[in-house]
């Protein structure tokens, strides 16, 4: 699950990032929409009805774009090359990747608002841990995904079972999961 968080909330910085930053590029260098549907034979529409769609589309575009010009404007140095920076990165990656990841940050704007709002605390909680600790975490998780669906069941049952117990003894069972359920990963350092 951290690690879903994770890459979720990377690809929503990403994808924030390739957004903000592409559209004012994008307006400078004429590649914006509205370019980009006169080259699609958009502009030979000779029916009434096709010119009042273009003109209307036309029109809301301009304003979203003068809203999002204010907002960029808006923003701190600071952030607005943080942006800028992880734009570059997107547009680094392989089309096949960039696609992957718009896919996933299209499901997350699907979730429900709480759902969102959970996810986004997993993420925070996910930073604040330390790197070795991370690491440890994902191993955890891809032995986890290693297990025949009956261990998952089994070791899943036996995690709500601990939800009830006092910490101390809590703890010392979950410690004895590990060990039973992955033997060749390390054990944590106390409570997550």
């Amino acid at each position: 699950m951290t690690r879903i968080v994770n890459r979720l909330a990377l690809l929503l910085a990403i994808c924030l990032a390739a957004t903000l930053v592409a559209a004012p590029v994008a307006a400078k260098e004429g590649k914006g929409p509205r370019h980009a549907s006169a080259s699609h034979g958009n502009h030979q529409r000779n029916d009434d009805r096709g010119h009042d769609q273009e003109r209307e589309r036309k029109g809301r575009h301009s304003y979203a774009r003068e809203e999002f010009e204010t907002w960029w404007q808006d923003l701190p140095e600071q952030e607005r090359s943080h942006l800028r920076q992880r734009y570059e990165r997107l547009q680094q990656l392989p089309p096949e990747q960039r696609d992957h990841l718009r896919a996933k940050w299209q499901r997350f704007r699907e979730v429900p608002p709480e759902q969102q709002d959970k996810l986004r605390r997993h993420y925070r909680r996910w930073q604040e841990l330390a790197p070795g600790e991370r690491e440890r975490l994902q191993q955890t998780w891809r032995h986890y995904r290693e297990l025949s669906p009956d261990r998952q069941q089994q070791l899943k049952q036996e995690l709500r079972a601990l939800r009830d117990m006092p910490a101390e003894e809590r703890e010392r069972h979950r410690q004895e999961l590990h060990r039973r359920y992955f033997p060749d990963l390390p054990a944590s350092k106390g409570k997550r």
